[in-house]
């Protein structure tokens, strides 16, 4: 039996009633949460702790800050960088399943992420790739050998490759647009169909697609379960 998590990416948007986790643990039928605030800024200490009061029914990804993804590109500032970045999560870190590192489009330099991820280790490491020439068999049994979960997508303009196999982390971004498209019904299916092609023990889905998230997330819980 597939375990399978099932969210949206953050949850201040139209759809829940003051943008509030409260409402969304209560009211959302979800049971994952993948923290996408995260990326802009460092969250306060408070908030932090009140996250893990609210928020401990919930299988929780936390999306790396883009200062060390996107402006020191996994350098050797960006390690101290994230020591800091995780060490304000402690009071949730029971909760994390996944630290999610986002990297920009441009990036292609696996022998910066190797060095990187040997300075920090590979727990909670789930890394998705937006260059398209990265979708690879060879980039798939790199990230078995190094045990990080590489992040499959569903997006515009790239390969809907499924990146890893015991464990499959899919991020959906969009069809006919980044972060504005609404999954009809026999596209949620494909996307079921596709994610359990490997028989994978565990599953996670998160959309943000922004509008739709919430509506799509709820649909492929019903259909995943």
């Amino acid at each position: 039996m597939t375990e399978v998590f099932i969210g949206t990416s953050g949850w201040s948007y139209d759809w829940n009633v003051g943008n509030s986790l409260d409402w969304y643990v209560k009211e959302s039928r979800l049971n994952a949460i993948e923290l996408n605030m995260s990326f802009y800024r460092f969250p306060y200490p408070n908030m932090v702790k009140a996250w893990a009061t609210k928020g401990k029914s919930l299988a929780w990804v936390v999306k790396v800050h883009r200062s060390i993804t996107h402006f020191q590109k996994l350098s050797k500032t960006s390690v101290e960088s994230f020591q800091r970045f995780k060490k304000l999560f402690a009071p949730l870190e029971d909760m994390i399943h996944y630290y999610l590192f986002q990297l920009p489009p441009s990036f292609t330099d696996i022998n910066t992420l190797e060095q990187f991820i040997d300075k920090i280790g590979a727990e909670k490491l789930a890394v998705e790739f937006r260059h398209p020439t990265l979708f690879t068999s060879e980039l798939i049994e790199w990230g078995k050998k190094h045990g990080i979960l590489l992040v499959s997508i569903d997006a515009p303009k790239l390969p809907r490759t499924i990146m890893s196999q015991t464990v499959v982390y899919e991020r959906i971004h969009g069809r006919t647009g980044w972060y504005s498209h609404d999954y009809s019904d026999q596209e949620l299916r494909e996307i079921k169909k596709h994610i359990l092609t490997n028989n994978p023990k565990t599953v996670y889905v998160f959309f943000n697609n922004n509008h739709a998230m919430l509506e799509n997330a709820m649909r492929m819980s019903q259909l995943l379960r």
